[in-house]
């Protein structure tokens, strides 16, 4: 029988053992940051300053503030996930129905 490998899940919904769990509120950061910086957000800042709404200045406020924001919203829903040792998702669903 072939051996499991290690880079595969192997949990799905089931909580993480303790000795397992190694994420920290950094790393959730830096992975949803990633998520929240891309071509289709920059192009919307270009576009309040194209349409006149913002100055280029202010568009870049305007996305790092909205990115800062979300961010910190979404690391604080995936840190309960992480220390239950289960998704988000799943440790939330009792408060959001």
């Amino acid at each position: 029988m072939a051996e499991k490998s290690s880079h595969i899940e192997q949990f799905g919904i089931q909580p993480i053992p303790k000795e397992l769990r190694n994420v920290s509120r950094f790393d959730l950061f830096s992975i949803i940051l990633n998520f929240l910086v891309n071509p289709g957000m920059i192009l919307i800042g270009g576009e309040a300053v194209v349409l006149g709404d913002l100055s280029p200045l202010g568009a870049f406020f305007a996305e790092v503030l909205g990115i800062l924001g979300a961010s910190s919203i979404y690391t604080i829903m995936a840190t309960v996930g992480v220390g239950y040792g289960i998704p988000g998702q799943v440790a939330s669903r009792s408060m959001f129905g």
